[in-house]
């Protein structure tokens, strides 16, 4: 009975003092930590995709303008049949070149790049 009380009473004293609030912050830790390990990660993956891009914009600009003529672009698109139309809709203001954004903006974005080829429960059309 001693032992039940002491129990009782050592119960209350945590709930006067708070320190149940301690512990629920300690729980939220490995959540928060998560999250910063998530955002870090989607970080990581942005500037591989960053750098992916401008190294691939680099090596397709043969004169090193900073821009994409057709032809260059057109060698860079060695497995597209017919890249004029694609080109054409990449050069948002039709001075006749990419830059590195209008360049960048004909790559797969990253839902379309994940495994099952989209947004979760996205459905397919019939």
């Amino acid at each position: 009975m001693l032992r039940f009380c002491l129990a009782v009473l050592v119960l209350a004293m945590v709930g006067m003092w708070g320190v149940s609030g301690a512990f629920a912050q300690d729980a939220e830790k490995p959540a928060k930590k998560a999250a910063k390990k998530a955002v870090d990660r989607a970080a990581k993956k942005k500037a591989v995709h960053d750098r992916t891009v401008a190294a691939s914009f680099k090596l397709a600009d043969k004169d090193g303008d900073g821009k994409l003529s057709f032809d260059e672009y057109k060698a860079d698109q060695w497995s597209v049949v017919n890249p004029q139309p694609l080109f054409s809709k990449l050069d948002k203001n039709n001075d006749g070149s990419l830059s590195l954004g209008e360049y960048e903006a004909g790559w797969p974005k990253k839902e379309a790049t994940k495994k099952g080829g989209g947004k979760k429960g996205a459905k397919k059309k019939q």
